[in-house]
């Protein structure tokens, strides 16, 4: 069966100083910018070779008409590209980075410039934030497994971070439901030994050990999903009123189709997916969670709207939970004011959420532009 595979991106031993050495020269390329106000680390390096370094540039919110071609990827130094391993350097002004919580709860750490005072979120906040992170992630980790299987290619290095962003996911509902599962607390342990011990694997044992993680992950992520969803209901978080055919598309090769919770399963993605179209099924009550994203308007949420249906009506708004609904618009707000700022100052990429809805300078709508995000 791994015969049918293609792997390809195997991550290589690096150590901690290469990622120290890179976090120096990244200082020292942004050190004669004035228009640059900080640099961040998100996380750490749990595990080098594996992690990624995570960089965040918080500008000026008038920086220098050069900006975009000074941090693009051809211009950074290449010691930092290679320990960001493809990933994007996210870019924020200041007076969006210091509302940062409310997308995501990232351990921040300063390296370079003045620290932000980053805004806390009030009880109620947290709790609706956490549901929300949920229900905007797992979804998208399910489909990247997904479209492991079904297009037989491998990305390794992205794989395992795919792993262990699902394992992360799965963390999440745990805290919020107050309970666990045995499969979903088995393939967490499997992918912490897998990044613990990935080096001293064999070629083969890799390659084994990864495609049935990919199938774990897949089983454990839509039974999560169907048990989230069911949570969700009985908290009366969204109206239980299904929308026959709803869907949303996410890039040309994805769809999230919104489906009645029993046919919530990794069968009915392995089945309706194929390698050029993937489909995820995803319980049709958080139809409106993307409604309500898409009911703001800006450079996300307009392109959001233009790939759900049916569209927003402004009976929607009655359907899910108020104080839920205000976080979503807080949310969708913010990340239109992201993507503004990176569109005015010509990036191409940089968005902290839904990167695959930005569309840069120049370029035509086509289903929004696809690109990593965290």
């Amino acid at each position: 069966m791994l015969n049918a595979y293609k792997f390809v991106d195997f991550p290589s031993a690096k150590y901690i100083h290469q990622y120290d050495e890179a976090r120096k020269r990244m200082i020292g390329f942004l050190y004669a910018r004035p228009d640059v106000k900080s640099l961040y680390e998100f996380g750490s390096v749990g595990a080098p070779g594996l992690s990624d370094l995570d960089l965040a540039v918080v500008l000026d919110a008038k920086p220098k008409e050069d900006i975009s071609k000074y941090l693009s990827v051809p211009n950074i130094p290449p010691s930092v590209n290679q320990m960001m391993a493809g990933g994007t350097l996210m870019v924020f002004k200041s007076i969006d980075f210091v509302d940062i919580m409310m997308w995501d709860d990232v351990n921040l750490n300063l390296l370079h410039g003045s620290e932000h005072n980053i805004r806390k979120l009030s009880e109620d906040e947290k709790q609706y934030v956490e549901l929300c992170r949920v229900v905007d992630w797992l979804p998208d980790r399910c489909s990247r497994l997904i479209e492991v299987i079904k297009t037989k290619h491998v990305p390794v290095q992205r794989t395992v971070g795919y792993l262990y962003s699902t394992a992360h996911s799965l963390k999440r509902i745990i805290r919020i439901l107050g309970q666990s599962d045995v499969n979903w607390d088995s393939f967490i342990t499997t992918v912490n030994k897998i990044r613990s011990s990935w080096f001293n694997y064999t070629m083969e044992e890799i390659q084994e050990i990864l495609i049935e993680a990919v199938f774990n992950g897949i089983n454990v992520s839509f039974s999560a999903l169907r048990f989230f969803g069911e949570y969700c209901a009985n908290k009366h978080l969204y109206s239980n009123c299904p929308v026959p055919n709803a869907y949303l598309k996410i890039k040309g090769t994805l769809e999230f189709r919104f489906v009645d919770l029993k046919h919530v399963s990794s069968e009915y993605a392995l089945t309706h997916s194929r390698p050029t179209k993937i489909v995820i099924p995803v319980p049709d009550l958080f139809y409106q969670h993307f409604l309500i994203y898409g009911s703001v308007d800006g450079r996300i949420g307009s392109v959001l709207n233009k790939n759900i249906s049916p569209v927003f009506c402004g009976q929607d708004r009655g359907k899910i939970n108020p104080e839920l609904n205000i976080v979503l618009i807080k949310r969708m707000t913010l990340a239109n004011s992201m993507a503004q700022f990176l569109y005015a100052n010509n990036f191409r990429r940089g968005l902290f959420k839904f990167g695959w809805y930005y569309i840069p300078p120049g370029d035509s709508e086509v289903n929004g532009r696809q690109c990593e995000t965290r």
